[in-house]
């Protein structure tokens, strides 16, 4: 699962990477063209828009998976065991659901658009693509947190193993010292 996880990342990077530099382009072309030759680029505004959307989405996904996210958890961090596992997982419920509503709207949205055949002002790109990518995008960050989910109740579940063998330790350890103790007490 690791392997795919790091798969995906990359080539949301790689994609994000790609726009970005190209709405930087697109930005600088814009500039100088205005400056040198009096002659803005005319559809500047529609491709940094489209390039935007299309890094802009990805990137949020990278962020979700690096984790990257604020996240108050002042209460959670002072929790142990149940309840905290109980409070991530709800935390994670909600988001979950939150993405899938979120992304079911997306699809609806861009299946309209590939139905209307709506396409941008100047350039005429079909803009359904750009509106399919941002639901996967959406897709695949309510796939990151059932997946961070699942890291939380191994987390969950290593924590409590390394507590039992923490307790077994001391309790070894003091009956190693009760021994000790008679040991020196029948001399």
């Amino acid at each position: 699962m690791g392997k795919i996880y790091n798969g995906v990342r990359v080539a949301l990077q790689s994609v994000s990477a790609v726009f970005f530099v190209a709405t930087i382009a697109v930005l600088v072309i814009n500039v100088l063209g205005r400056i040198i030759f009096n002659r803005p680029l005319s559809a500047a505004y529609e491709l940094v828009a489209l390039c935007v959307v299309t890094f802009g989405s990805a990137a949020i996904v990278i962020c979700a998976m690096q984790e990257g996210h604020v996240r108050v958890d002042v209460i959670t961090e002072r929790l142990k065991g149940l309840p905290k596992l109980t409070l991530a997982y709800l935390s994670y419920l909600i988001d979950i659901l939150y993405y899938a509503v979120f992304c079911y709207c997306l699809y609806a949205y861009g299946y309209t658009k590939i139905l209307s055949g709506e396409v941008s002002d100047t350039l005429k790109i079909p803009v359904a693509p750009f509106r399919i990518w941002m639901a996967v995008c959406i897709t695949l960050i309510a796939l990151v947190k059932l997946y961070q989910a699942l890291k939380e109740k191994k987390k969950h579940d290593a924590a409590e193993n390394q507590e039992r063998l923490s307790r077994e330790q001391k309790v070894a350890m003091e009956l190693e010292a009760e021994a000790e103790e008679l040991d020196i007490e029948l001399k």
